[in-house]
């Protein structure tokens, strides 16, 4: 699979259209076209839609105004971001270009500015060294609902703690690694609670998004096939809901509920699962923010008997540390609960994790307790590495609400005009969101920082799920800028 890797450097780019070189009147097999304003970049996915290769789709030409035969002919820079930030371009709407914004150093020379605001970084590796890190730095950057119903492609699979995955499955998200084409190695998602959970998956499908009627309301599906025959359909519905109140407090409140549905190999129903979640984040004018996340979920076998349930509350508190709460209980055919376990880990956001696990049976025993402390800083023992979803190829959060696009706009706007005073930071005052009615769109994080924003209804796993293509080599020649392989030291210089 083909990996973030190119153009991600911190690039300036003048106004104009390109090609395999600046003006040019056709492209190679395989290179890929685009028109770039500074940092924002409107990418050609297949070359056969520019019939005189001038960067600009032949649609998007007859829609504009200009001749699609005539590289010497293309509409003004302008509209075409226009067109497509208003929803009213045709390419974008049909899934033939993508919206790509390059990243550039912040002005202190501290963090990347990228299409989600500044994004720290390290003094060494990826930009992105972590699918979670970069989750709760998205919250931090004022989007609301960019962390649910995310798919996280993994270069290895993540060394996870059992709290970690129930917190990041609950919530409709999916971590898959071993990807070629739509076959996989590896997943962490609501299907491993089901009744398929301990085999190992060999296909994932993801069924694509839909918007509900519902200001804020989508849905999405996907499905995992087993190498036995088996399979697990999901579906996922949310709303979200945004309150501002007279003292510069914003609360955003989102519910959702996921149904996993579980077959054995000849199709007949052996079980599934239904999750209930809330999610609040608020925030105020003065930089205070705090997340809660609390779920639900119940898992019942084939006569619709319930087996176990599991409750989890998670807060990310303002100081930085983090608590989460974990309760499950299993049940026998008559409904009587069997074994409890409870679990509190507190992550406390630079050196220690700690965790407290109680097991109480039936008869009220307590059969075990545990607590266990977890080393992440520098000066950690070699055994007592940081655990999670680590060094992601790309992050593709999925639909995102009309609130979060408000602040993607500005964001692309300001790398498409930029200041002395863009500092990367999303500035969400008196934002008034889009209109309703939009179809889906697709936003995607690489480990680079590049952000790539493409609509799409049935976008296919690895498929139509945006990609930052590296055969976009003709930016790096523009801008002068070789930028990092996502192994060695990061040296982006600014602009």
């Amino acid at each position: 699979m083909r990996r973030f890797i190119a153009a991600a450097g911190a690039i300036g780019l003048s106004v104009g259209l390109i090609g395999t070189g600046a003006g040019a009147a056709s492209a190679a097999e395989g290179d890929r076209r685009a028109v770039c304003e500074h940092r924002v970049c409107l990418l050609v996915l297949d070359e056969s839609n520019d019939n005189d290769g001038d960067g600009v789709t032949d649609v998007d030409e007859e829609a504009l105004g200009s001749d699609p035969n005539d590289a010497g002919s293309y509409p003004d820079v302008h509209k075409i971001f226009d067109a497509a930030i208003a929803r009213e371009l045709p390419s974008f709407e049909e899934h033939l270009t993508e919206l790509v914004v390059l990243p550039r150093d912040t002005p202190d020379g501290m963090a990347l500015a990228t299409g989600v605001g500044a994004l720290d970084r390290p003094e060494e590796g990826p930009l992105v060294r972590s699918a979670e890190g970069l989750l709760g730095k998205l919250r931090a950057n004022g989007f609301e609902h960019l962390g649910r119903d995310a798919t996280v492609v993994l270069a290895e699979e993540p060394t996870l703690r059992e709290d970690q995955k129930l917190a990041f499955s609950v919530l409709g998200n999916v971590a898959v690694w071993g990807v070629e084409g739509d076959s996989i190695e590896g997943l962490v998602g609501v299907t491993n609670l089901g009744p398929n959970g301990l085999k190992k998956p060999a296909r994932f499908v993801d069924g694509g998004f839909t918007h509900g009627g519902a200001p804020g309301s989508f849905g999405r599906g996907y499905s995992v096939a087993y190498s036995d025959g088996s399979s697990d359909n999901v579906r996922i519905v949310t709303e979200t809901k945004t309150s501002v109140t007279s003292v510069g407090e914003t609360t955003s409140v989102t519910t959702g509920t996921i149904t996993n549905l579980a077959y054995d190999s000849d199709l007949n129903f052996v079980g599934g699962g239904t999750t209930d979640y809330s999610e609040t984040f608020t925030s105020r004018d003065d930089g205070f923010s705090t997340w809660e996340t609390s779920s639900s979920t119940t898992n019942y076998n084939s006569d619709g008997q319930i087996t176990d349930k599991t409750d989890i509350n998670v807060k990310e508190n303002a100081d930085g540390t983090t608590t989460t709460k974990t309760k499950t209980e299993e049940y026998d055919s008559n409904g009587n609960v069997t074994k409890t376990t409870e679990s509190t880990t507190v992550d406390d956001g630079e050196t220690a994790t700690t965790t407290t696990t109680t097991t109480t049976y039936k008869d009220g025993k307590v059969e075990s307790t545990e607590t266990k402390k977890t080393c992440k800083g520098a000066d950690c023992p070699e055994d007592g590495g940081e655990t999670g979803m680590v060094n992601p190829d790309y992050l593709a959060t999925g639909p995102i609400t009309a609130d979060d696009l408000a602040r993607v706009v500005v964001r692309f706007n300001s790398n498409r005009t930029p200041s002395e005073d863009d500092y990367g930071q999303i500035d969400i005052r008196g934002i008034e969101p889009p209109s309703n009615g939009l179809g889906p769109l697709i936003l995607t994080v690489n480990t680079d920082g590049v952000v790539v924003l493409a609509s799409g209804f049935q976008p296919e796993f690895n498929g139509a799920t945006p990609e930052y293509d590296p055969d976009l080599q003709d930016l790096i020649d523009i801008s002068g800028v070789t930028p990092p392989d996502n192994t060695g030291p990061i040296s982006w210089p600014g602009i």
